[in-house]
């Protein structure tokens, strides 16, 4: 994790701190839709499509006139995933998130799977939750193949509805 992904607000003893990696931001300026290259912003041209896959961090943030939704269907990918400064992320019916590195929530930032009963988080890496995991009756799976891999619920709400542990990590 850097300086901006510490999901406790910022503490300032005990870490140390290192440069923010590039990565696509939500800026949501035309729609909800995930997929859709006109919501994100590529500051350091990352990713050729701007649609982010499993080599691209994620970052998403409030402010945005649309908040992002993985609807239906949809099946996405991340290489780590950050909901930061009051950012909201929602999956809906049967949607798969797919992240191959860590997740994190920060505090007053909401990942919501209630309207998501059969939809799917893989997590590839770490879970670290200060905020709100709103699981529905969702599944998130832990597929990390290598290394520790900590899950961390300080946040709000029941840590997960329906946990799977599949790897070797």
């Amino acid at each position: 994790q850097d300086e901006n992904d510490s999901p406790d607000g910022g503490a300032t003893d005990g870490y140390i701190r290192w440069a923010e990696d590039d990565g696509l931001v939500w800026n949501g300026s035309f729609s909800n839709s995930w997929n859709d290259a006109a919501n994100w912003t590529d500051a350091a041209d990352v990713d050729a499509d701007d649609i982010p896959d499993a080599d691209d961090v994620v970052y998403i943030e409030a402010g945005a006139t649309f908040e992002p939704i993985i609807l239906d269907g949809e099946n996405v990918s991340a290489s780590r995933l950050t909901v930061r400064s009051n950012g909201l992320l929602s999956l809906q019916g049967t949607a798969v998130l797919n992240i191959t590195g860590n997740a994190t929530i920060f505090s007053g930032s909401t990942i919501d799977m209630t309207n998501s009963a059969n939809s799917n988080i893989n997590v590839g890496g770490s879970w670290s939750n200060a905020g709100n995991f709103n699981e529905g009756s969702a599944t998130v799976t832990f597929n990390g193949t290598e290394g520790t891999h900590p899950i961390t619920t300080l946040g709000n709400g029941d840590p997960f509805y329906n946990l799977v542990i599949d790897g070797d990590g």
